[in-house]
């Protein structure tokens, strides 16, 4: 249970509709150099469904997502993946709905042995099919990662990373435009 802004109790993953949602993938591997997968998920919530004491809605969460990864030779890493889908509730009959979409590729090369250097870039948005846009945020982010592994008990890893987004309520987070 989380403590809700009004002091009271809420319990975000308590079931509310009774059904069962599933989920389905595939994966092709090649033995050594690529890996292929394949995702398919949904909970299967009523987003009508309610609880009136706790305020809780079922979210109809749905998506797809898909990816692979390539080794080349020893040393060289490629990952992508892909991931689209939508989530939704229904509260009072008023569908809101928050289509989302995210993206990535990872470039990586080790050396030395001991040490790794990986580069990625991640692309996301989440729309807003609402009377408000509420929810609402696209971006991209770019990752550059030095990891030292000593093959012992510990591991060193120098990160940067810039993200660089829009988000409906930016200006109240922030303060500013």
């Amino acid at each position: 249970m989380l403590q809700s802004a009004s002091g009271g109790y809420v319990e975000p993953f308590r079931e509310i509709d009774g059904r069962a949602g599933y989920y389905g993938g595939a994966e092709l591997h090649f033995p050594g150099r690529i890996l292929l997968t394949a995702l398919h998920y949904d909970n299967r919530a009523d987003p009508t469904a309610s609880d009136t004491v706790s305020q809780v809605f079922a979210w109809h969460t749905t998506f797809n997502s898909a990816g692979g990864r390539v080794e080349y030779g020893p040393d060289w890493t490629m990952i992508a993946q892909w991931l689209a889908g939508r989530t939704e509730i229904a509260p009072r009959g008023e569908a809101l709905q928050w289509p989302f979409n995210a993206r990535y590729a990872l470039l990586s090369r080790g050396f030395g042995g001991h040490n790794r250097l990986s580069a990625r870039y991640d692309r996301f948005a989440v729309d807003s099919r609402n009377p408000e846009t509420d929810g609402e945020q696209n971006g991209h982010a770019w990752t550059v990662a030095y990891v030292f592994d000593s093959e012992r008990s510990w591991t060193a890893t120098l990160e940067w990373l810039r993200v660089t987004s829009r988000s409906y309520d930016e200006s109240e987070d922030v303060g500013r435009p």
